[in-house]
């Protein structure tokens, strides 16, 4: 469960959903690749019984812009910040980090390729994932949105390991190593093997659920 903090995005305003909504990088939309399980099966057994007609309008279900749209808004996600840039910082907050695998271990994001964040993303192999803790939602709203000094003075951030660009404060920090970019019409999906972790303790992970920021109840 979460409880919607007192700060509230703006609807689809911060990247990811993958992503939440239109941001700079986030890709608003995609699903997170890796998982599978029950929802994978679950989705083969509509696609089956839609198939088979045996789902109708009359069901409730729908497959426009705006019920895909609203049905992922249930869908509570943690909140991240990814960084990248050995040269030029860049920097975007995702809402579509998921894990591929731990054997090895793989993590994945999605991120629109229109945005300023892609072209060091596609070029770079090194990247570092900020996890938010709940009352950092102001520096996911930063990251969220396009365009904007997102490294200007006041943001706390220095140069770590690889010379990936680390901002203080994070619930942990992840370091990736891009094994793969798969490609989907605007956006691509990245995926990095972890290389580095370090976590602090005592506090609680940043959720974004239905146009808002919350925290665990």
């Amino acid at each position: 469960m979460t409880t919607a903090s007192a700060a509230h995005s703006p609807r689809g305003a911060v990247g990811g959903g993958a992503g939440v909504g239109r941001a700079d990088d986030a890709a608003g939309g995609l699903g997170a690749v890796g998982g599978g399980g029950a929802g994978a099966a679950g989705a083969a057994s509509l696609s089956r019984e839609a198939a088979a007609g045996t789902i109708s309008a009359a069901d409730g279900f729908a497959a426009d812009r705006e019920a895909v749209r609203s049905g992922l808004r249930w869908h509570a996600k943690g909140v991240a910040v990814i960084t990248a840039g050995v040269h030029q910082p860049v920097g975007f907050a995702a809402t579509s980090l998921a894990t591929v695998s731990f054997e090895p271990p793989v993590l994945s994001f999605a991120v629109r390729k229109r945005s300023a964040s892609w072209p060091v993303l596609a070029a770079e192999d090194r990247v570092m994932v900020h996890l938010l803790a709940d009352d950092q939602a102001d520096l996911a709203r930063l990251f969220g949105v396009s365009g904007g000094a997102k490294f200007a003075e006041g943001i706390r951030w220095s140069r770590g390991a690889e010379g990936l660009p680390v901002l203080d404060g994070a619930l942990a920090w992840i370091m990736l190593t891009v094994v793969r970019r798969l490609h989907f019409d605007g956006h691509a999906i990245v995926l990095g093997r972890i290389t580095a972790v370090r976590a602090s303790a005592g506090r609680r992970p940043l959720i974004h659920h239905d146009g808002a920021y919350g925290a665990l109840a």
